[in-house]
């Protein structure tokens, strides 16, 4: 995979957001859009295909039985000091054209 800084300005992920919008981008390229920039040192890419293949090996199982609501839930994986999952709850579900959520 290439680096962000080898791909044409044009071309970036951020640029294609905007010109084609969110489904014309892999999942990667969206997750590098969220994270924006990065670790010094660290490419984006490289950080987002490592948090994708998180989120599909240790996160989708944990919210699988939300996969096919209707409406949007902000759901809270709680771990403790080791990384382990000690729980996870729905927050919040969406109401017509927002989520609730409050950062305590």
């Amino acid at each position: 995979m290439k680096r962000i800084k080898e791909i044409p300005d044009f071309d970036r992920p951020g640029e294609n957001l905007a010109k084609k919008g969110p489904r014309a981008l892999s999942d990667v390229e969206l997750i590098a859009i969220i994270i924006g920039r990065c670790v010094p040192g660290r490419d984006v890419l490289q950080i987002a295909t490592e948090v994708a293949k998180t989120l599909k090996t240790d996160v989708l199982p944990l919210v699988s039985d939300i996969i096919n609501k209707k409406q949007d839930c902000f759901v809270c994986i709680s771990l403790n000091g080791a990384g382990e999952v000690v729980g996870n709850r729905i927050v919040t579900v969406g109401l017509v054209n927002h989520s609730l959520v409050h950062p305590r």
